[in-house]
């Protein structure tokens, strides 16, 4: 039994060390064809946000808890600002922050440091992002509209 396992193991090496030159045998040779990748059948749509609407809930969410959320949020709110509710933004001890002149923001302190060109007075202060185009426009719109909670 013992030998013809050897006899076996021996003629198994023998046909691993063949080469394809001596038994003329030929390969198969590779494809240059690309694979083709299917394509998914069922389309993926866009999650659409929901446009920023003049009031304090939608500013709120959508402006000030990203942009102004590290300062102006909490017990301790930085410079007396809170943006926690509407109410306690206007109670602010730094009045006009929203209006002086009620639905004009060319007086309004909170427009004027959100479009300071000094890095001193502007908010977000240096090195956060001022805030877009349309952001501003929002929050114009808003105070226009003498501040609206909803």
């Amino acid at each position: 039994m013992e030998r013809v396992l050897v006899v076996l193991l021996a003629l198994v090496f023998q046909m691993g060390c063949i080469s394809t030159k001596d038994t003329n045998l030929s390969l198969p040779s590779p494809t240059s064809t690309p694979v083709e990748t299917p394509t998914p059948t069922a389309s993926i749509s866009p999650v659409l946000e929901e446009p920023i609407k003049p009031t304090f809930k939608s500013i709120q969410k959508k402006i000030f808890l990203k942009t102004c959320s590290p300062c102006h949020f909490g017990n301790f709110p930085k410079g007396d600002v809170s943006l926690n509710s509407l109410p306690e933004l206007l109670q602010s001890k730094r009045q006009p922050l929203i209006m002086e002149d009620p639905g004009d923001p060319d007086t309004s302190g909170m427009m004027l440091v959100l479009m300071s060109e000094k890095d001193s007075k502007r908010m977000p202060p240096p090195p956060r992002t001022i805030l877009s185009v349309e952001e501003l426009d929002v929050i114009r719109e808003w105070i226009k509209a003498e501040a609206p909670l909803e």
